[in-house]
């Protein structure tokens, strides 16, 4: 970076840190929080075993293509269920099983540098078996302590990376005020310290 642009950029950062103090906002759009459940979650060839694995034939139930949005300032996630609870006889699965599309709605709250959601209510849109109830009893409670997306190391890793060797940027004091859900993104209010050395 020439030396002018390198003063520009530190005349900018001094006008920032005379301003009075402001909440900034970060808006991480939905796509770039599916990426981080799949990462986070579906990790199994894009399936999330919550009982058995791949290699139980009879005995299995897994989540798969978790899609993210908002209703009504919540967050939305919406995935397929398809499991079995049966027994393996004679080469045959003997019991129940069932597959259902599945919605999960709560609301997003910052925790120990993590957003996860709280209020958590899972619907079967309208699919309603034995199966189905008591699967969504327990996925309800299992994936609300499972889901949280890692605001404050993500933050961190924004704001601090070095854009120039003459600069390093230090992130102090970090704080999420608010976080809301919007049609398109999940926006986090965020104030903090940035020191630049």
């Amino acid at each position: 970076m020439p030396m002018a642009s390198k003063i520009s950029f530190l005349c900018c950062l001094i006008f920032l840190i005379v301003q009075p103090a402001s909440a900034l906002e970060m808006r991480v759009q939905y796509p770039a929080l599916e990426r981080v459940l799949a990462q986070q979650l579906f990790t199994q060839d894009g399936r999330r075993y919550v009982q058995g694995n791949e290699n139980r034939r009879c005995n299995f139930a897994y989540l798969e293509k978790p899609k993210i949005g908002e209703w009504n300032g919540r967050l939305v996630i919406r995935a397929r269920f398809i499991g079995k609870a049966a027994l393996g006889m004679f080469g045959k699965c003997v019991g129940i099983g069932d597959s259902f599309d599945l919605t999960l709605v709560g609301t997003p709250v910052y925790q120990s540098g993590l957003i996860t959601l709280k209020d958590v209510q899972a619907s079967t849109n309208g699919h309603d078996t034995m199966y189905s109830r008591r699967v969504m009893k327990g996925l309800q409670q299992a994936l609300m302590k499972d889901i949280g997306y890692p605001a404050e190391s993500d933050a961190r890793k924004i704001l601090e990376q070095s854009r120039d060797a003459l600069f390093q940027q230090k992130l102090s004091n970090f704080e999420i005020s608010a976080v809301r859900a919007t049609p398109d993104a999940l926006v986090l209010v965020l104030d903090f310290v940035l020191t630049v050395k």
